[in-house]
């Protein structure tokens, strides 16, 4: 998905992580927000503003938005947050975050989507812990 025109954009319901996306050891700050157009639509009797849904990512030392960041999603992110893990087999971290609107993206953090995400079958833990594999 596209990178968003429609900033600055706005915390709302969804939750945030804390996560080293460039692997180097230092942490970003990954979270669910708005786009400015909402403001629009907040702010009064007038016809619905279109607005972005966004997946934003910070460096949480600096503060300084991460390049290729916010990422356009297409619909709310209520109540849920983003995952890190490598899940494409490439070593390097995926961002993985879901929608209202049932869908599940996997963003690397320079790339626009990760590569053969869709043929990756792994879960982000075993839950039952019962074969003591990674799943």
């Amino acid at each position: 998905m596209p990178r968003s025109s429609d900033s600055p954009g706005h915390f709302y319901v969804a939750q945030g992580a804390f996560a080293d996306i460039h692997g180097l050891g230092q942490l970003d700050y990954l979270a669910g927000e708005v786009g400015n157009g909402i403001v629009g639509s907040a702010a009064g009797s007038r016809p619905p503003v279109l607005f972005d849904h966004l997946l934003s990512a910070w460096n949480a030392t600096t503060g300084a938005v991460e390049p290729a960041f916010p990422r356009v999603i297409e619909d709310w992110q209520f109540f849920n947050g983003p995952a890190v893990a490598e899940i494409s087999g490439d070593s390097l971290a995926e961002i993985i975050d879901s929608s209202g609107g049932y869908f599940v993206h996997a963003f690397q953090r320079r790339r626009r989507g990760a590569r053969g995400v869709a043929e990756a079958h792994r879960s982000l833990a075993d839950l039952d812990a019962l074969d003591r594999r990674h799943q």
